[in-house]
């Protein structure tokens, strides 16, 4: 195989193509001298073709006039280079003579215009592409929720009919009984959450009585609350009973106040009554007094002398009857007491 030969430009650099081409020329010192004009070619009549611009070297000018265009595009670069980049212009100072400029022609093949073609295809997909992303981004960027939102109320009932039609579909119209199985599952399944909740509370219920009790046998704690309840029960007791003995000495002081008038008299081995007595015993039952207007055969003479000499009484009159001893009620204990 042939070593691959690398072309070079005038200024000795490797010579490049198309844009890069184009900036080396401009930018290169070597390119930046004012180039000596030489007499043109006439251009051809096709015109596809690129002109080529090149500079023949003092000592090669005279090999230049006598060069073919042939021989002139074989030492430039081939068509496919030729035809992406620019016209290739090579100057050179002749000192005893000025060069001559020497234009060629290549022509584009068909190939190489469809790559061309393709490849600026591909730039305009790849920006149409891009395009069309930051389309999209904006069109979302700008679709709120509240959009969202009233996209979603306007579907909703088209797709809700579209359910039920489904599901009568499915069903065949029975969603009555669908709708009564499934509140009957429902209510089975609460109905046993509940019965396990109810079950764990009766066992806590049951577990802290039992816990209590054996706390109450253990150790008997009485709280200052209880004691002081049972000690004003104590106290409320005592003050009841002592008002029901007030209320009934109240109530037996007129039977003993009636005997004393009547001359009834008690044995008894204390003094005799005062007047304190008299008070509290009080007045007579007038029970008695009826009794003994209605049965006296008797004369006031004889019960004054009874109750000065303070013999018993002598009464001639038949005994009590049942009647008259629950008319008179029963004795004082006070008086018995006196």
């Amino acid at each position: 195989m042939s070593p691959k030969v690398i072309k070079r430009c005038s200024c000795g650099e490797k010579l490049k193509v198309g844009t890069a081409l184009s900036a080396h020329l401009k930018d290169s010192p070597k390119h930046r001298k004012p180039s000596v004009k030489g007499k043109a070619v006439s251009k051809p009549v096709d015109s596809k073709a690129k002109p080529v611009v090149m500079t023949a070297k003092p000592g090669s000018s005279v090999q230049a006039k006598n060069m073919s265009t042939s021989q002139v595009a074989s030492s430039t670069p081939s068509a496919a280079e030729a035809a992406t980049g620019p016209l290739i212009c090579c100057t050179a100072k002749d000192k005893g003579k000025e060069p001559e400029t020497i234009v060629t022609t290549i022509e584009e093949t068909p190939t190489d215009k469809l790559e061309r073609v393709k490849a600026n295809v591909k730039e305009y997909q790849s920006l149409n592409d891009i395009l069309r992303a930051k389309l999209s981004e904006l069109l979302q960027f700008e679709i709120t929720s509240e959009l969202k939102a009233a996209i979603k109320e306007e579907l909703k009932p088209v797709l809700k009919k579209d359910l039920e039609d489904d599901i009568k579909a499915e069903f065949r119209g029975d969603l009555k009984k669908l709708k009564s199985e499934m509140m009957s599952d429902l209510i089975s399944e609460i109905k046993s959450d509940f019965k396990k909740v109810v079950k764990e509370e009766i066992k806590n219920e049951f577990r802290m009585t039992v816990a209590y009790q054996l706390s109450s046998k253990t150790e008997q704690k009485i709280e200052p609350m209880d004691d002081l309840k049972s000690e004003l029960k104590a106290e409320l007791k005592i003050e009841l009973m002592e008002e029901f003995k007030n209320s009934n000495k109240f109530g037996s002081s007129k039977k003993s106040a009636e005997k004393l008038k009547r001359g009834w008299r008690v044995p008894s081995k204390k003094a005799a009554l005062t007047d304190d007595d008299l008070d509290l015993i009080g007045d007579p039952n007038p029970a008695w007094n009826e009794f003994r207007n209605s049965n006296k055969p008797h004369s006031t003479e004889e019960s004054t002398e009874e109750q000065k000499g303070g013999t018993e009484i002598r009464n001639e009159e038949p005994a009590l009857t049942e009647d008259d001893l629950d008319l008179i009620g029963e004795p004082n204990p006070d008086w018995i007491e006196l």
